[in-house]
């Protein structure tokens, strides 16, 4: 399989493996044009690291030491700056890939008409923005922290205040959404119609919007008819596996 990457893509998942570390020119280099804004929102495991698109439209999320250090263990490759641009240095073989940073959205500090901040509903990385209807999960799923983190402050989000996150991600000056995904945790099942409300909402609301779906295959959240009607992009199905232990379980949360 390797033999048929290009050596750019093969440099996409060597950052994934062994993470980024970035020069204080880069650092300068990328303060000059985003000043106050984060390298990242470091909002979730998948996507604590820097959003860069490398040569040929290869776009890579590359972890970084400052949030996972875990894995960020003295780094092979570097983030330069040369000139009037960023480039991907593997330091030890010398081979050298132009990047462009693809900053966070201006809305990251920002707070609604409530007082919320925005990223307490959506976050946007790169073009694609990440909504977030229900806080916590009603699944235990022993791989995830979300059921374990969150267990305890589990509630779901003011539909009202979410269609105003996904329109003030779409607006934004820096980082304009293109696309949406609706995911996060698995809803408990009294709120299975609450779940069907906001996709309702968000695909009537906004129709020139591809909306993307992701949730775990449980009986009653997803009904393919109904939201193929609405206009829905596309579905994803998590692949979490269910025992009959496991419905037991979710059912009576």
């Amino acid at each position: 399989m390797s033999g048929d990457l290009t050596s750019v893509e093969r440099m996409k998942f060597s950052l994934f493996f062994g993470g980024l570390a970035i020069s204080p020119e880069a650092l300068a280099f990328i303060a000059s044009r985003c000043g106050h804004r984060p390298l990242t929102l470091a909002d979730y495991a998948s996507t604590r690291g820097v959003s860069l698109m490398l040569e040929g439209d290869v776009w890579v999320n590359a972890p970084v030491a400052a949030h996972n250090p875990n894995m960020v263990l003295g780094p092979k490759h570097l983030l330069r700056a040369d000139g009037d641009g960023l480039s991907v240095v593997d330091t030890e073989t010398g081979a050298e890939v132009p990047a462009k940073f693809a900053p966070i959205p201006d809305y990251f500090a920002e707070r609604n008409a409530d007082g919320a901040l925005y990223t307490d509903f959506i976050h946007t990385h790169t073009d694609r923005a990440r909504l977030s209807p229900v806080r916590g999960c009603a699944m235990r799923c022993k791989f995830c922290d979300i059921p374990y983190e969150f267990r305890s402050r589990y509630f779901t989000k003011p539909i009202g205040s979410l269609l105003d996150a996904v329109a003030r991600s779409l607006a934004d000056e820096v980082q304009p959404a293109s696309h949406l995904l609706i995911s996060g945790g698995t809803p408990r099942k009294e709120n299975h119609t609450y779940l069907h409300e906001i996709y309702r909402a968000v695909l009537t609301n906004f129709p020139t919007v591809d909306v993307d779906i992701m949730m775990a295959p449980v009986p009653g959240i997803i009904d393919i008819l109904a939201l193929a009607k609405l206009g829905v992009h596309e579905l994803s199905l998590n692949l979490e596996r269910l025992t009959e232990k496991a419905l037991s379980d979710f059912s009576l949360l």
